[in-house]
């Protein structure tokens, strides 16, 4: 996670020498011992967002220091029928999640390295509600769906005297889908 820099006379010091430098009369003393620190520069590296199936919208990339506290950058992707679900580091969901907006750390050690989060998405859900629409007696249970999978409607349960059942309709008056 990080990168040499150079040498200094103290461990707090600054930099006085590169790596490989020529350096001379760094002690007058016969025999004398001279210890030079090493000094080291924190990698960065770049946190880029995959909407991973999402139908709109974008997230910017974040650039983060290695051993450094990194703010997720807020999802903006989109994705119709679904809620987004936080972040993974495979596009299956099956590797490192981390939440919208978290806080990571040392998420590569690699200095200029891009490392892709990819969007988790859960398939919202919705309820059909039946309409009698001017019954005359019975009921049909409510059904709960989820988006992107087949939902077998129930057999419908209203009657009307009078009439056959000609099958359900968005719009009372017949003219939806």
């Amino acid at each position: 996670g990080y990168t040499f820099a150079g040498w200094a006379k103290s461990a707090s010091g600054s930099i006085e020498y590169l790596n490989s430098a020529s350096v001379k009369n760094l002690s007058s003393k016969s025999g004398g011992i001279v210890t030079l620190y090493a000094k080291w520069t924190p990698i960065t590296y770049t946190i880029k967002f995959d909407g991973n199936g999402s139908t709109g919208g974008s997230t910017t990339s974040v650039t983060c220091t290695y051993d450094s506290s990194c703010t997720l950058t807020k999802n903006g992707f989109t994705k119709t029928g679904y809620t987004f679900a936080g972040w993974n580091t495979l596009s299956t969901g099956k590797g490192t999640s981390y939440n919208n907006s978290a806080s990571v750390k040392n998420l590569s050690s690699k200095s200029g390295d891009t490392v892709t989060l990819y969007a988790k998405w859960t398939a919202n859900t919705y309820t059909i509600k039946f309409d009698g629409n001017g019954s005359t007696s019975g009921s049909t249970d409510s059904k709960t769906c989820t988006y992107d999978k087949d939902c077998a409607l129930p057999s419908n349960g209203f009657k009307k005297t009078g009439y056959t059942f000609a099958g359900w309709n968005t719009l009372s008056t017949g003219k939806g889908t």
